[in-house]
């Protein structure tokens, strides 16, 4: 990942990836930071970590949320998807 700084404040955090700052909400600060450093599977314990802070979801999952959190991460180059 092409991450060089990660800067968390409160719920909210912002990342140097490439040439760019992305800020983060509070959701995707809550993924990034529960994702483990190399090889990931299953997302069981993310979807677990954001269903204790932020609850259920009005409509869907959260389970679908973070699925759709780590197609943005991966779209901004914060997370990579393989396979």
């Amino acid at each position: 990942m092409p991450c060089h700084d990660l800067i968390v404040d409160g719920d909210q955090s912002a990342v140097y990836v490439e040439d760019s700052v992305v800020v983060l909400s509070p959701i995707s600060t809550a993924v990034l930071t529960t994702l483990p450093d190399d090889a990931w599977e299953d997302i069981s314990e993310i979807v677990a970590t954001v269903e204790s802070r932020f609850g259920n979801p009005p409509e869907g999952s959260v389970f679908d949320g973070v699925c759709t959190v780590i197609e943005e991460l991966a779209a901004t180059g914060l997370v990579e998807r393989v396979g």
